[in-house]
Parts: structure tokens; sequence; C-alpha cells
């Protein structure tokens, strides 16, 4: 875990400007921190340009009911580990629909909690190319251990931002270089391009999870309930959604015969949706219902 040596906290003024100037937003959970993190943020003039919201799920349950929080992972890890803060830091950016996701959650004391002693934290940043979580073991009293907390999780976005492209480039298109975007001024070909596959299937997962979790919120399902139809655990169904984990093509069968859609409507769906970050096509058009069986007749009769 990594030791805290910060004095006074930090200003995070250029972090948010980056994030403005990158046409990016952030959104935050929090549990030790109860909206600290969000309040520091908001102390900056101008944020309301990045920052989306934040939510306090001080509660186990408020982590697992707002957040969807897997209960495997309470269970098997507690709250208090690098499972769940990446757990809720997918989850915050799912929820309100940002480009980062930022949580906080630990013991700032003054008693231990799940057997962890006070100072036991941990931060987690989600991304569109995936998520970092950082340990840490803070000194101090509570309100301490709440700065350096704040500190440590607005550090590792500044380090995930800048493993993220930004939406500007050439007039117009709204893509940027590659190889600027990635670093590779004097890089091989072959790297460029093996990175490009990378970023391409990241997209792609991305996306399906998207599509995939915007059905189940249209048919008012919970992932407790999609598990038990498709028979798949529900960790993994959840780290589908978030784009975190590939789904074969016999998982995907069974997702969609579990959402009552077509596997073909739901590539189509994605391929319509890399189109639009591509900025090629609008907006498509929301899965439709299937057509019951005596529609089907009906129509052909």
């Amino acid at each position: 875990m990594s030791r805290d040596t910060t004095e006074e906290p930090q200003q995070w003024e250029p972090l948010l400007h980056r994030l403005v100037d990158a046409d990016h937003t952030v959104a935050t959970a929090e549990s030790l921190t109860g909206g600290r993190l969000a309040a520091r943020l908001t102390d900056v003039p101008g944020s309301s340009g990045a920052f989306v919201g934040g939510v306090v799920t001080y509660a186990t349950e408020a982590k697992v009911r707002v957040l969807e929080v897997p209960q495997e992972i309470v269970d098997e890890h507690g709250v208090v580990s690098g499972e769940c803060a990446e757990s809720m830091a997918n989850g915050v950016r799912d929820l309100l629909g940002t480009t980062y996701g930022i949580s906080t959650t630990g013991v700032a004391g003054p008693d231990t909690q799940e057997g962890k002693p006070v100072g036991t934290v941990y931060v987690a940043v989600a991304a569109p190319n995936g998520t970092k979580v950082v340990p840490l073991e803070l000194d101090g009293d509570r309100d301490r251990i709440q700065e350096r907390t704040i500190d440590a999780a607005l550090s590792a976005l500044a380090v995930m931002m800048g493993g993220v492209r930004r939406r500007t480039g050439r007039a117009g298109s709204g893509r940027s270089d590659p190889r600027v975007a990635l670093g590779h001024t004097n890089g091989s070909t072959a790297r460029l391009r093996t990175t490009r596959r990378e970023n391409e299937m990241a997209l792609f997962r991305r996306l399906l999870g998207d599509v995939l979790r915007e059905r189940r919120s249209e048919l008012g399902l919970t992932l407790r309930e999609v598990s038990g139809t498709a028979r798949v655990s529900l960790g993994y169904i959840s780290e589908i959604e978030r784009g975190q984990k590939e789904a074969s093509s016999e998982l995907l069968a069974s997702l969609c015969d579990a959402l009552d859609v077509p596997l073909s409507r739901v590539l189509r769906d994605v391929a319509d949706a890399v189109a639009v970050e591509e900025g090629a096509v609008p907006q498509p058009t929301p899965i439709a219902p299937r057509p019951q069986r005596d529609e089907v007749v009906a129509s052909a009769a």
C-alpha cells in the first residue's frame, strides 16, 4: 500500500481546467469522505463545466442499491476493499453517464471496520480505458485521513487522464491523431496498430455493455434477475456491462435471450454506437420489444 507523506491539502484547479478543456466529465461515489471529495471539486470556480454530481453511499446497503455493488463483492471482500472501490467508481460513472467516476472507501476512525485498522483506504478511478485502484495506509486523525484520501483520489484521476484521448482534433472531425494521443511520434507502426486494435476492442466492450445495460433498464430488470435467467454469474454480467470483460458468442446469446432481444439487433446497435462515437450518424433508436407469437401469425395472415 502507498504511505501518506503529504502535509497540506493540494490545490486541484489545474485538474478541473484540464477536464473542462478536454470536454470530459466526472462524478464521485464517496463513503469515508462523506461528500468532501465533491466539495473539493466544486470549490473550484467553473467546476460545473466538468463535475456532474456525486453520491454519498455511507451504508453498505446504499452501495449495493444505488451503485449496484454486487453482493458477492461485499460478502467476499467487504466494503473496505479494492474490489468495492472499483465497483463503486464504475457504478457512479454508469449512473451519471460521465467520462470518469471516482470512489473512496475505507476506515477513517476512530474504530476499526471489518477487522481492518484505521487508515486503511482504497480509492478508484473508472475511465473509458479501464479502472485504477489505489490502496492506501494513512496516518493521523479522522480529518487528516479524509483529506489525504481526497488528494490521493484526485491524483489517481490525474494519472488516468493521461491515458485517455482528448475529444478534439482536426476541425470538424471530432477525432484526434492516435499517434499524438498515445504518445507515438516516432514509434513503430506495428506497435501503433496493436494499440489501435486494443483501443477498438475496449471501445467495443464498453459500447456493448452500454447497449445491454440500457436494454435491462428499459425492461426494469435487476442484474440478479438477468443473472438467474441467463445462468451467468451476477459479477460477470456486471463486468460485461461495464466493458471490463469480453462476452463469448454463447454467453452473449444467453444474455440476449434473458433480455428478450435478438442478438443481431444488439450487434447492430453497437455498430451504430461506434458510428456515433466517430461522429458519422445520429443516435440510434431504442430497442423495440420482440413481436409476440400471435402478432407474427396475425401479420403473416
